[in-house]
């Protein structure tokens, strides 16, 4: 999680916090605890962390493909300007580059 504290939202992040502890208390307590609550609170955990990995890998594809548009946007820039040269030499009042 600390490695991608950046794209998970603070408070999902205390909820797996406070899963973790569950859990952990609940091993913790294992002669006296069921295997069954130890499962169901292991699979909550899991759960939880799964969505929250989840909405963090949308997060980050989404911002992958913004930075990809931006590439797409810069060359088709370039090529206009490429383009605009060999077409009107430097003289067109659109090239100051």
């Amino acid at each position: 999680m600390n490695e991608y504290k950046d794209q998970l939202p603070a408070d999902e992040c205390e909820k797996i916090k406070e899963h973790i502890a569950k859990v952990r208390q609940l091993i913790a307590n294992k002669d006296t605890e069921t295997a069954e609550n130890i499962r169901a609170a292991a699979s909550e955990m899991q759960q939880a962390s799964l969505k929250l990995f989840e909405a963090a890998y949308k997060k980050v594809r989404a911002l992958a493909n913004f930075e990809l548009y931006l590439v797409y946007l810069s060359n088709i820039f370039l090529y206009e300007i490429i383009f605009i040269r060999l077409t009107f030499g430097n003289h067109h009042p659109c090239i100051a580059i």
